[in-house]
């Protein structure tokens, strides 16, 4: 495993919010298994529900969760019942800080420059593809910032489950065009222009990629943010509202409003995200260029995707503007 030159106390901080981030994945987990143990064929409270070896452990006070000098990460055995999300904030826990956005900038940069083969239109881009980009880059972002995103970590894997629902029909090699006039041509949706918009059914692939885009562009605009900081070691909660206000804000009734306002007083000091990110392991006069070209290269290809798929959804006249 390849580790960053962080701080023992930007490394111990940073372990915190990844017990914390995967903590809710963990009961989800371990209710799940109680609840469903005898027809997924292990019994109730079988050993590799309560700790990763099978010890007795419980997964919160695990050592693999606590110490991240171990030369090989250990991923516990995980049951097909947990859903994506749990099995992502777990992947996290376990692999702090090996866990790295390098391959995600690299598939969101890639998606990014395909859009140059179909003249910027985001209709022709492969379903796999785009979906590929989101939980390699914003779920795995969102996953760093702690236990307060798990929700939108939750919410994406969610979304990205109904886009693949539609692929489960279509076949992998899908566009998203062709993802959405399939959806059209069965009359899931009540197609509109701004600015009253349409009205996209709930679990379809259509909602799904709009709530997918409108995240990514909130990490965007969150981690462009976090780059112009002055003082590294500030809450990225300012940025973080900003950002807010312009990517999801719009979208969101006074009680989302009201939690997302609450859960950013919680998020880490841009020095300890930092030390999360993970760019590879390079000499230290060279990791904070490294991690800072990451970070742009993320930000230039998660915006360009956004606005490329946004216009995309606003000429098929599939843009929901309501709130929820």
């Amino acid at each position: 495993a390849e580790y960053i030159p962080i701080s023992p106390r930007a490394r111990a901080r940073s372990t915190s919010s990844a017990c914390s981030a995967a903590k809710p994945a963990i009961r989800t987990a371990q209710q799940l298994q109680a609840r469903q143990g005898s027809d997924s064929g292990h019994p109730v409270g079988w050993p590799g529900s309560d700790s990763p070896d099978g010890s007795g452990t419980p997964l919160e006070q695990s050592p693999t969760c606590v110490c991240v000098e171990e030369t090989e990460p250990v991923s516990p055995p995980l049951p097909h019942l947990i859903g994506t999300a749990a099995r992502t904030c777990m992947d996290f826990a376990f692999h702090t800080p090996g866990t790295r956005l390098r391959k995600g900038v690299k598939i969101l940069r890639s998606v990014a420059k395909e859009l140059d083969g179909y003249g910027g239109d985001a209709g022709g881009l492969r379903c796999d593809a785009f979906l590929q980009a989101f939980e390699e880059g914003t779920i795995k972002m969102q996953m760093m910032l702690g236990s307060s995103f798990v929700m939108a970590v939750r919410n994406d894997a969610g979304n990205i489950k109904k886009v693949r629902a539609v692929l489960s029909k279509l076949g992998p090699a899908a566009t998203l065009r062709e993802a959405l006039s399939f959806e059209l041509s069965r009359r899931a949706h009540t197609p509109g222009p701004p600015p009253k918009g349409a009205i996209l059914a709930s679990s379809s692939a259509a909602m799904g990629i709009t709530w997918l885009l409108r995240s990514l562009h909130f990490c965007s605009l969150l981690l462009d943010g976090a780059m112009r900081q002055a003082d590294r070691r500030t809450s990225l909660s300012e940025a973080a509202m900003r950002a807010y206000r312009d990517a999801l804000q719009p979208f969101h009734g006074w009680l989302l409003q009201g939690v997302f306002s609450r859960s950013v007083k919680s998020l880490p000091r841009f020095d300890d995200l930092s030390g999360l990110l993970c760019a590879p392991a390079l000499p230290n006069n060279q990791w904070e260029e490294a991690m800072r070209e990451d970070l742009a290269a993320f930000v230039t290809s998660g915006l360009r995707l956004f606005e490329a798929g946004h216009a995309f959804l606003e000429e098929m006249e599939l843009l929901d503007l309501r709130k929820v």
